[in-house]
């Protein structure tokens, strides 16, 4: 346990259904870290924002709405967990007004580069048909948000160690500031 108790946020643009996997794993993580004596909230998809709810819209929009909803909760956080793209604009905030206590973690449940990849090789290969908006403004409204969220993070959550790899040959973090789990 830490010297003392922390104050953590768990965050991540899912449905608040704790038989789902992302949320599951906030809920269950939650559990814990509340019995080691910290003090852990967990904002998803509906304390985010509830519109816009067309996921082309929410991609690119998705990372203000979660700082927004993080300033509007009055809350103050020592760590803020923050699953995918929803971390980029807290980052860039941080970025901007060095000095900030809060630590933020950039957390994959899975790392969308890698399996947007894997989605152009079956579109390119036959398998499955992939409309414009997956193929193009995917990347551009959300990918790029991932990466960046990654960046300005002070470390990175990967769920293997093929994730942490992409991650550090990209250049989004070292080594040293990966963890796999």
């Amino acid at each position: 346990m830490s010297p003392r108790p922390m104050r953590i946020l768990l965050m991540g643009d899912y449905a608040d259904d704790p038989r789902l996997g992302s949320t599951k794993v906030y809920y269950k993580l939650r559990e814990e870290l509340n019995r080691l004596g910290h003090d852990c909230d967990v904002m998803l998809a509906q304390e985010i924002g509830r519109w816009p709810r067309a996921s082309k819209v929410r991609w690119a929009i998705a990372p203000a709405l979660a700082a927004r909803a993080v300033a509007r909760s009055g809350k103050r956080y020592d760590v803020i967990d923050v699953a995918s793209a929803e971390g980029s604009v807290l980052g860039l905030r941080r970025a901007l007004s060095p000095g900030g206590e809060i630590a933020i973690v950039s957390r994959s449940h899975g790392l969308e580069h890698r399996n947007y990849q894997r989605l152009l090789e079956d579109h390119a290969a036959g398998l499955v048909r992939k409309r414009w908006h997956r193929r193009w403004w995917y990347p551009v409204a959300r990918l790029s948000q991932v990466a960046l969220a990654a960046r300005w993070a002070d470390r990175m959550i990967v769920l293997n160690d093929g994730d942490g790899e992409f991650a550090v040959a990209r250049g989004w973090k070292p080594r040293a500031a990966v963890d796999v789990v």
